[in-house]
């Protein structure tokens, strides 16, 4: 009878644990400070990470985006860049609790004769890696397969 008795309770108190438990985390919505767009006949990259001015001058020129190169402190912030064949297109960038940076992309699912670009300058700190990958890189390229191309 004991140990009948320890058996339920252990089993209550195990299910007690579990449905007591926090849920996991959402990824946190990231500000995004500043934000450029526009189109271009052919893509550089898919998805890319600038962690330096220099990199930044190097994406904003194949992109062919107008004006000078605006000048960052990279010490506090990272740009996001995406270009898509698609007419819509939005960088929504998340961070998990353990610094990992998402970076969500939503596009329109039409097929115009452009890509649509995105630039997006968002908050450094906090960010240790990049859907998985870590920031070791000036120019991290992720491509639509997710494997990283270091430049």
């Amino acid at each position: 009878m004991h140990a009948s008795l320890f058996l339920l309770m252990s089993v209550i108190l195990f299910f007690a644990g579990v449905l007591l438990a926090d849920p996991p985390a959402k990824p946190a919505k990231v500000e995004i400070i500043q934000k450029w767009s526009g189109t271009i006949q052919e893509a550089p990259f898919h998805t890319a990470v600038v962690v330096d001015a220099e990199a930044f001058a190097e994406v904003w020129n194949r992109l062919g985006v107008p004006g000078k190169t605006p000048d960052l402190d990279f010490t506090r912030h990272i740009v996001l860049a995406a270009a898509i064949r698609t007419s819509g297109l939005y960088i929504w960038p998340s961070l998990d609790a353990s610094g990992d940076l998402k970076t969500g992309i939503v596009a329109t699912p039409d097929q115009p004769a452009f890509i649509s670009y995105a630039l997006a300058v968002i908050p450094r700190p906090g960010i240790k890696t990049v859907d998985g990958n870590p920031l070791e890189s000036r120019i991290l390229i992720l491509p639509k397969g997710g494997k990283k191309i270091k430049h």
